[in-house]
């Protein structure tokens, strides 16, 4: 086989850079907009590289194409995944569909 060169960190341990560091857990729980009573879906938004990537991965998790756009339950619209913090709960709406209610929204 080809060995593997040795990391200069012990095994297990992380890089101090990393170590200083921890990732922010940020989990979105998100809903349709079309469907009332839909069930939400759980995503870590911070397992996607660009908001880009986590419009597709929340609108294919809620069953909803072509998104329109995606609201915090306040009516905000997410435009930056640095806007997410913590647990969240987002809306997705599609192009032609029902327009956003901040009453529809289903409470926790």
């Amino acid at each position: 086989g080809v060995a593997r060169p040795r990391s200069r960190y012990r095994q297990g341990s992380e890089s101090p850079a990393r170590a200083t560091s921890a990732p922010r857990v940020r989990r979105a729980l998100v809903f349709s907009n079309e469907e009332k009573g839909w069930p939400g879906r759980m995503l870590l938004a911070h397992k996607y590289p660009t908001l880009e990537a986590f419009v597709v991965a929340a609108s294919t998790a809620v069953n909803v194409r072509p998104v329109a756009r995606v609201y915090f339950a306040d009516g905000t619209v997410l435009r930056s995944l640095d806007q997410l913090d913590g647990d969240t709960r987002l809306v997705v709406t599609k192009k032609g569909g029902q327009p956003f209610d901040p009453q529809r929204v289903p409470r926790l």
